[in-house]
């Protein structure tokens, strides 16, 4: 690849990235799922426990819908996406940064965190093969008591 390739390359693997997050924000889980491989390893044994699993993108995008219908609303905020190319066809991409804000009743639970994922070139475009969760930390909060607001 040229560098100007390379440097493309890279913004098409950012663009998978917040394309991502932007779409399960939305609800869209069918462009969520088409941002997939055909078979994703995913990692989220961080805030899930259990081990990782390989699965096909409607049971990844399925699981993770369904772990979000439950909420009132909910939101996810990534920064610092950096994207390495490790070969023509396959690239890794960092989101050095993750908030992700899920309100449930008046109660808010906020996981911050970083993602990392694994990309491979399908034909033209890149797809996200697998994904891997490393928490920070997750805070819960209650709305305060009227006598706390005085």
């Amino acid at each position: 690849m040229t560098e100007l390739e390379q440097l493309l390359a890279r913004e098409q693997v950012r663009e998978v990235v917040l394309a991502l997050f932007d779409w399960v924000d939305q609800g869209e889980w069918a462009l969520v799922a088409g941002l997939f491989a055909d078979e994703v390893r995913w990692d989220l044994t961080a805030v899930a426990g259990g081990s990782p699993r390989l699965s096909d993108p409607d049971e990844l995008v399925g699981a993770w819908s369904e772990a979000l219908a439950h909420l009132d609303a909910y939101h996810y905020q990534v920064g610092g996406v950096r994207a390495f190319l490790d070969s023509d066809d396959h690239a890794r991409a960092s989101c050095g940064t993750l908030m992700a804000e899920h309100l449930l009743g008046e109660g808010t639970r906020v996981y911050a965190g970083s993602w990392r994922l694994g990309l491979v070139r399908s034909g033209a475009r890149w797809v996200v093969g697998q994904v891997v969760y490393q928490q920070a930390f997750s805070t819960t909060s209650a709305p305060p008591e009227d006598d706390e607001l005085e």
